[in-house]
């Protein structure tokens, strides 16, 4: 059997890579192994591929696979190669599910304690050469005893309540199926239920795979029911969010810290980087410096679990879209 993996377009990546595979010589030795250094090759190799392994694989290189059986892509989230073909199609695709939460749990604290500390104003003071402590004092609040609103409450989702309740922030979560009332100390809620009490909530936070139905989901009904001096959180997809509503119906809240934005890269010249209470951090908050090895070392385990016909790891409904 063939595996193909879309990694390697730089010398440094190639070189991880292949040192990896040959750790896990065991089982990697069954398989007749190419690393892509470019999309070139990648096309060429993909035609007689049995297994892929990368973060994306487009449509017209699906369309050219004649013998995949299996995707295992590098990215928690599957939706920027989802498309009917693959829907369809038989092939088994499974995720980098997991290996992102404890990045994301901090990034999303980090967010907090931005706005919270007043953060955002000490750099403006910076900046200005000015010396306020009085004003600075009395715009801090503490974030113990707040309560925080998670939509998606996956793995993630667990992750980013778990570094919360540490810091004494009570945690309520949102799923799509409710099959149990509390989860891990955490009260789950249905989003219709958690949109008649948003007003109630510090901190929203969303983690929400993007699929028809959540596309667009907070919009400016959302935003206008958020409380006075709450704060708005997305680390999940921007296109979650009606641009219109976070320009025009967000200036009651305390702060919005995105790491996602309805387009990547922003263009330089949207408004959204003008908002006064807004943080951006550029789809960073999954990210950290051994990603590649630490998502590479997740797929040839499962790779192994492959080769012994057992049930392999982070399986995705493509139906549902996670």
């Amino acid at each position: 059997m063939k595996l193909v993996i879309g990694y390697g377009r730089n010398e440094e990546d190639w070189n991880s890579i292949k040192k990896l595979v040959s750790e896990f010589e065991d089982v990697t030795k069954n398989y007749e192994v190419v690393i892509t250094r470019n999309k070139n090759e990648l096309s060429d190799e993909i035609v007689d591929a049995d297994i892929f392994f990368g973060f994306k694989l487009g449509r017209k290189l699906f369309l050219k696979a004649r013998r995949l059986k299996w995707i295992h892509f590098s990215s928690a989230g599957v939706d920027h190669s989802l498309y009917k073909e693959l829907i369809k199609s038989e092939v088994i695709i499974t995720s980098a599910k997991g290996i992102h939460g404890p990045n994301i749990a901090e990034h999303v604290l980090s967010f907090l304690l931005y706005f919270s500390k007043s953060f955002d104003r000490l750099i403006n003071k910076q900046k200005k050469h000015e010396w306020n402590k009085k004003e600075i004092a009395n715009s801090q609040f503490l974030i113990k005893n707040k309560k925080a609103l998670i939509l998606g409450f996956g793995t993630i989702g667990k992750e980013i309540a778990r570094i919360l309740k540490s810091n004494q922030i009570k945690c309520f979560g949102v799923k799509k199926h409710v099959t149990k009332k509390e989860i891990e100390n955490v009260k789950i809620m249905k989003m219709e239920e958690a949109r008649n009490i948003l007003n109630k909530f510090d901190f929203v936070i969303d983690i929400l795979p993007l699929t028809d139905e959540t596309e667009k989901i907070i919009d400016k009904d959302f935003f206008e029911d958020m409380k006075k001096g709450s704060i708005f959180v997305n680390v999940g997809r921007g296109e979650h969010v009606v641009t219109e509503a976070l320009l025009n119906n967000t200036s009651h809240l305390r702060g919005i810290g995105l790491d996602v934005t309805p387009d990547e890269p922003l263009d330089k010249n949207s408004k959204i980087w003008d908002l006064e209470n807004i943080f951006i951090t550029q789809h960073t908050s999954g990210d950290f410096s051994n990603y590649l090895e630490t998502t590479t070392r997740l797929f040839l385990k499962n790779l192994k679990r492959f080769h012994e016909n057992k049930n392999l790891m982070n399986v995705v409904d493509k139906e549902k879209g996670y």
